[in-house]
C-alpha cells in the first residue's frame, strides 16, 4: 500500500532568472509506515516527540574526583609550589604510578586528562591567593593597631613632658 503526501508549493529563487514554483511529493510505503507505528512516531504528525534515538543528546553527569586522586593531586601541587617548579606531565604519571603493594594507584577509568588536572590546579591556586590576601589583611590590621599604640605612647610622652621655658615675658617665649 502506498500513499502520497503533498506538501505545500515552495518556491525557489535561483540566483539567475525568475523564481519558479517547486512542489514535493513524498510517497511512504505500508513498510515505512509500520516502522513509524513500531518507534512511537507518527508519520502524519507536524510535531514529532521522539523520547530515543541516536539523534538525540545524552546528559552526561560529572564524575567527581575521588578523596584518593585530590590528595594525589594537592600533594604534587603542593611539592611544586614549594619548589618553584610547575609540575608537567602528571596525567602520564597518573597512569604509571604505583602504591606501596606495588598495584596501580589509579584505574584507567580514574585517570584525568591533562585540562581537568590544569583547572585543578587553577582551582588550587585561586584558593591559595585567596588564603595569601586575607592573611595580608589581618597581617595590615596587625600592623594599624601596632602604629595606633605607638602614636597614643607619643602623645603620652609628650603630653608629660610638657616642654615648658624658664623665662617667660609676657607670656611669650
Amino acid at each position: 500500500m502506498t500513499q502520497t503526501h503533498d506538501l505545500p508549493t515552495l518556491t525557489i529563487t535561483a540566483p539567475f532568472g525568475p523564481p519558479q514554483p517547486h512542489t514535493s511529493h513524498i510517497t511512504t510505503s505500508a513498510a515505512s509506515q509500520s516502522l513509524g507505528e513500531e518507534s512511537g512516531v507518527g508519520v502524519g504528525e507536524s510535531s514529532r516527540v521522539v523520547n530515543e534515538g541516536w539523534a538525540i543528546r545524552t546528559v552526561k553527569g560529572g564524575h567527581g574526583m575521588s578523596d584518593k586522586m585530590k590528595t594525589y593531586l594537592t600533594h604534587i601541587f603542593n611539592r611544586g609550589t614549594k619548589s618553584g617548579q610547575k609540575a608537567d606531565g602528571v596525567a602520564q604519571e597518573m597512569q604509571h604510578v604505583r602504591g606501596a603493594d606495588g598495584k596501580r594507584l589509579f584505574q584507567p577509568s580514574e585517570w584525568r586528562t591533562v585540562k581537568q588536572i590544569t583547572s585543578y590546579f587553577a582551582r588550587l591556586s585561586a584558593a591559595q591567593r585567596q588564603q595569601e590576601s586575607t592573611k595580608s589583611v589581618v597581617t595590615d590590621m596587625e600592623a594599624i593597631d601596632e602604629a595606633s599604640e605607638w602614636q597614643a605612647l607619643r602623645k603620652t610622652v609628650y603630653t608629660s613632658i610638657d616642654n615648658s621655658h624658664p623665662v617667660m615675658f609676657e607670656d611669650i617665649n
